[in-house]
């Protein structure tokens, strides 16, 4: 991931757990992200929508205007206060991509109540948010993952618009997105945020 780092990129690396905590606050530095990494241990319950939810709020801090969340996790919670709901909605407030790999194998030691073999949460948020899912069935491709997830990152399209009036009431705004293939191209993959939703 950092191997694309551009000039004026930063950082911040959130762990959790039975709950979410800072483990690093912005930075430019990439080296102080690989060595909390270094420290970071598996245990305790996991708190994925509390630590999504924290990463989100934590991520309205940042200087640049573009913000994207990169989760790395078993994709199970069994110890979050906030619902699948309520996190779903205070991300369609919030102004960032959600990126998610999901870490599922054999090589995992979990507690195998955690692990669904049924479509993913953090798959259906990233389709919903925008952004990507990835999952990893062997930690070999990890790396791969994150390399795919890095160039999506740096190679995307910005569209904006700005609504007329808004009403306050935490409406939530649908978006739709065409491309017509340019000529010689039979078909084209789009992915963009299915929608935004009014800060109440």
């Amino acid at each position: 991931l950092f191997r694309s780092i551009l000039p004026g990129d930063e950082f911040a690396l959130v762990t959790f757990a039975e709950r979410p905590q800072l483990a690093v606050p912005w930075t430019a530095d990439d080296q102080a992200i690989r060595a909390a990494l270094s420290q970071t241990q598996a245990h305790g319950t996991t708190a994925l929508r509390d630590a999504l939810l924290f990463g989100a709020q934590y991520a309205r801090h940042a200087r640049n205007a573009r913000k994207v969340l990169l989760v790395v996790s078993d994709g199970g919670d069994n110890h979050s206060r906030y619902s699948s709901m309520e996190l779903r909605r205070r991300l369609e407030e919030a102004d960032l991509d959600v990126y998610a790999i999901n870490m599922t194998e054999s090589w995992y030691t979990g507690p195998k109540d955690e692990v669904s073999e049924e479509s993913s949460p953090l798959e259906e948020l990233c389709e919903h948010i925008s952004g990507r899912y990835v999952k990893v069935d062997n930690m070999r491709k990890l790396p791969e993952a994150v390399s795919r997830i890095s160039r999506e990152i740096r190679s995307q399209y910005v569209l904006g618009y700005h609504p007329g009036q808004l009403s306050g009431a935490g409406r939530f705004h649908r978006v739709e997105v065409k491309v017509a293939p340019p000529s010689g191209v039979r078909r084209v993959s789009v992915y963009w945020r299915q929608g935004w939703r009014e800060p109440e």
